[in-house]
Formats: C-alpha cells, structure tokens, sequence
C-alpha cells in the first residue's frame, strides 16, 4: 500500500473527457444556514458552522443514498438544487462520499496519489472558476484547514467503524481524502468549502467526479497478469520443457 511518501499527483489529462463513469453512488453534506428546509429534512447539529448574523436554520444536511445518472428520481444534482443552503461563510464544508461496484475500484484509491492529484486538479479548477485569493478553497488547498489535512491515513481509515472528532490521533478522519469503507463503505472528499451558488457546488461535485474516473483510468493497473502454462514430455529423453506465456 503506498504511504504518505507517495504523495504525488497523477497526469490525468489524456483521460480527461475519456473515461466513463464508475462511481456507483454519491453522497453529500452540506454545512451552512436555511431561511426554510425543504419539506422532510432535517439538521444534524455542527458545533465548527458559526454564523454571527441572524439564520432561521444552521447545521449540516446530509443527503441519502443518490444516484449519478441525470434524470433518476434520486440524482445528485438534483437534490442539491433543492437542497443548496442558502447562506454559507469560510466555517462550512461540503463533504462528497463516493461508492463504487467493485472492491478493485476502491483499492485503487488507496494510493497517496490520489489525494494529491484531486489538489493539484482542483487547484486548476479554482483558477479556471475566477475565484478570488480570500475564497475559503484557497485555504484548504494550501493545507491550513484542520478539516481536511493534508495526509494520507488509508491503511488505518479503513478500519474506522465509529465517528469521532480527535485532529490529531494517528489514522483520523480529518484528511483531504477519508476512507470511510468500515463505516459508509465510501471514499469521503473532505477538501470542497460551500459555495455560495448552486450552480457552483454542482460544478465542484462533477469536477471531483471526473477526477476520479481520470484517475482510475490513468493509474495504472497493478493486478497480476494470469500466466497460462504449458508442459511438454518427451517420453524418449525423460524431460519436461516448460513455456510461460504472460
């Protein structure tokens, strides 16, 4: 398994636009304030989201269990719009589970460059979107947001069946990239801010999206090729010739 060394981003632009899609399903909390909650919502309470002005509603709103494709009854983009809060600041976070089919998809991000590569990306993305020097993204790009350090604890996330709030024990969530499989069996991205339009978040969600599909198709794939092997006897001689073809 790579280690924290590894931290080294992947080129991904010749996959980019190339590859299909193979995240299973998404997840997403938002963190902000509400004028008014969409009928059948509910807050769970953020003690690190503080607004100094008046705000009907304040906490974090995660969604269920949504789907990638456009036009499904749970897509993403569409409960986001529905749900957007409507007043965010620098002390909210949206956070972007990500589930997969297959055991090997996920594997495959458990690599340090993964992590890296979704900053170096996004910090192109952040430039191409006009967003100023003081915008909260700046921030945690730079590593200065204890909510989403810069490290890389996969081995030991994993494992981590229960929520806690320790920042500093080994193995804590608090990483650009959490390896939420013990408990939602998803990779959480922890490093996008809110934004402060619908429109935006929704781009930033699909940008972490084609990341990751990139990714998956760019790395390259360390399976162990299959060797079929045949044996051939010469009664005469006694000998055995073996042929390896990979």
């Amino acid at each position: 398994m790579a280690k924290q060394k590894d931290w080294i981003p992947l080129n991904i632009d010749k996959q980019r636009g190339k590859a299909r899609n193979r995240v299973y399903r998404v997840g997403i909390e938002l963190e902000g304030g509400w004028d008014k909650l969409a009928p059948g919502t509910r807050l769970v309470h953020d003690g690190s989201v503080i607004f100094t002005m008046p705000v009907n509603a304040i906490g974090e709103l995660p969604s269920g269990v949504l789907d990638t494709v456009n036009g499904s009854p749970t897509y993403w983009g569409s409960w986001l719009k529905v749900n957007h809060p409507h007043h965010v600041n620098h002390t909210c976070g949206m956070h972007v589970h990500l589930s997969f089919k297959t055991a090997f998809a996920y594997n495959k991000l458990m690599t340090a460059q993964y992590p890296a590569t979704v900053l170096q990306e996004f910090k192109q993305w952040a430039k191409k979107e006009g967003l100023d020097e003081d915008h909260p993204i700046w921030y945690r790009l730079a590593g200065k947001s204890r909510y989403c350090q810069h490290k890389f604890f996969a081995d030991e996330q994993v494992l981590n069946k229960e929520k806690d709030h320790n920042q500093d024990r080994a193995g804590h969530r608090y990483t650009v990239i959490n390896y939420a499989y013990g408990r939602y069996s998803t990779v959480e991205c922890r490093l996008l801010p809110m934004f402060d339009h619908v429109d935006r978040s929704a781009r930033a969600v699909q940008e972490l999206l084609d990341i990751t599909n990139a990714f998956l198709l760019a790395l390259p794939d360390k399976r162990e090729r299959k060797q079929h092997i045949e044996h051939e006897v010469d009664s005469e001689l006694d000998r055995v010739e073996t042929r390896i073809y990979v």
